[in-house]
């Protein structure tokens, strides 16, 4: 993901910018797992 962009989202203000970033967060943890669970398939 591009790190501008997310800084530029930050700057506009409070509460949005704290609910993007936990979503991103859990996106990333989710992506991750599921990563990790194909892995351990194989």
């Amino acid at each position: 993901m591009n790190r501008s962009a997310g800084t530029k989202i930050e700057n506009k203000g409070g509460r949005t910018r704290k609910a993007f970033r936990t979503f991103l967060d859990v996106v990333s943890k989710n992506r991750l797992r599921v990563i990790v669970t194909r892995e351990m398939a194989l």
